[in-house]
């Protein structure tokens, strides 16, 4: 048996150089573990309060091609035609849609849900909206195309928020502040030469 002293130093205690080195060196401390759960977490929630029912979100990240984020769902168009008159006023469409959909319930209610492409990827053009089967015979056309354009809309519009959401939050976990604040709250020691005890 040998007994080896070594001068630990706290982050303060390194130099400029080193400091650079050791943040450098644990650049994915806050990245390398579910850092994505909390956004998620919200985004079902936001997803489901907007009629997207039972969202399951996948995403891949953050710098090559095919990174995206998208989700499955079951559509309740009631709640999304809500919604949208609730941000729109002027989107009186919605609304009397909305009116005859509530009074005639002649079979568009239940049928919308968000089908994957089969693509191994995970962003916004690996899902679309889908309907299994289409309303009665009294219900136009162009009202079930235009009501699937709004959904794919919107479903568009939310896969981007939800990609950007993350990605803004992985780019702040692996910057200089974030890497040396988790350093810092840790109280890591580190060695002569910068390197991580």
């Amino acid at each position: 048996m040998r007994t080896i002293e070594k001068n630990l130093y706290t982050f303060e205690e390194l130099s400029p150089e080193l400091q650079a080195a050791a943040i450098e060196h644990m650049r994915n401390i806050n990245v390398d573990h579910d850092w994505w759960e909390y956004t998620l977490d919200y985004y079902k929630e936001k997803l489901e309060s907007l009629g997207f029912v039972n969202a399951k979100i996948y995403f891949s990240g953050f710098y090559s091609q095919g990174d995206g984020a998208c989700f499955d769902a079951d559509i309740d168009l009631i709640t999304i035609l809500e919604n949208k008159l609730q941000c729109a006023a002027d989107y009186k469409d919605a609304k009397n849609l909305l009116r005859w959909l509530v009074l005639e319930d002649n079979g568009l209610l239940a049928d919308y849900k968000i089908s994957s492409n089969g693509s191994r990827y995970s962003h916004e053009r690996t899902r679309f909206v889908d309907t299994t089967s289409y309303a009665s015979d009294c219900v136009k056309d162009w009202e079930t195309d235009e009501i699937l354009i709004m959904l794919e809309d919107l479903r568009l519009e939310l896969c981007r928020e939800i990609y950007s959401s993350l990605e803004i939050e992985y780019e702040y976990l692996i910057s200089d502040e974030a890497v040396k604040g988790t350093i810092e709250a840790n109280e890591y020691e580190f060695t002569e030469n910068g390197c991580l005890y």
